[in-house]
């Protein structure tokens, strides 16, 4: 099997992570936009509302960071993940930073909405894979 080959197949898995994964979970981030700025702005501040409000902020940046990535690798390949600017991994990596927090709050008995973003982990290591597993340079993905 040549690079070729396994560049196009690896590219046409990221297609289908986006559809299927990164698509859905974008529009639900979407949907809920105005639900947490209404609750952050009708409510008396609170720690509480303060860190759901840092964390939604956190994950929306994610998830566009995450959606540059995916969009720039199924187009160029793994070049043009070497290539991108750095931010947008270390964004990208504040998606699983947040995902992390939500595994721990549940675990702690305080589930969050945070946890549907778990899903958005798989596109996530497929673009770290390729990046530092496939090119074999060594880590450098958003570090």
């Amino acid at each position: 099997m040549t690079d070729q080959q396994v560049k196009s197949r690896s590219q046409q898995f990221m297609l289908i992570e986006m559809i299927l994964i990164l698509t859905p979970i974008s529009l639900i981030s979407i949907a809920c936009t105005p639900f947490v700025a209404m609750l952050s702005f009708s409510v008396p501040i609170q720690f509480g509302f303060i860190v759901l409000g840092l964390m939604f902020f956190a994950s929306a940046i994610a998830i566009v960071a995450t959606w540059v990535l995916c969009i720039r690798f199924w187009r160029d390949g793994k070049a043009a993940l070497q290539n991108a600017p750095r931010m947008y991994g270390r964004l990208s990596m504040l998606g699983a930073a947040v995902a992390l927090i939500s595994i721990i709050m549940a675990v702690a008995g305080k589930p969050s909405g945070f946890l549907l973003g778990l899903p958005l982990l798989i596109p996530f290591a497929h673009l770290f894979y390729e990046i530092n597993v496939q090119t074999r340079s060594g880590p450098s993905f958003g570090l």
